[in-house]
């Protein structure tokens, strides 16, 4: 390593691909970022979808009969 500083051209050529790699460095961040939403939503769709699968279990006559019930109890109460 010389211990001499650097000429001027060296420098500027050195800054110009300090600032190329910030840039392409933020870009990959916000790829990230974007990722990161994405995944957070395919989360939350999923967790959606699985309530609703539980949601209609049994046949449809015996859904009915039970949500009666349920209101009968209430408006007695």
């Amino acid at each position: 390593m010389s211990n001499q500083a650097p000429s001027a051209a060296q420098a500027g050529a050195a800054l110009k691909m300090l600032e190329s790699m910030k840039s392409k460095l933020g870009g990959v961040l916000q790829q990230i970022g974007g990722a990161k939403r994405k995944l957070k939503k395919r989360r939350k769709s999923r967790r959606k979808s699985r309530k609703k699968s539980h949601k209609k279990r049994g046949s449809k006559k015996r859904r009915k009969s039970r949500r009666k019930r349920k209101t009968k109890r209430r408006r007695r109460r």
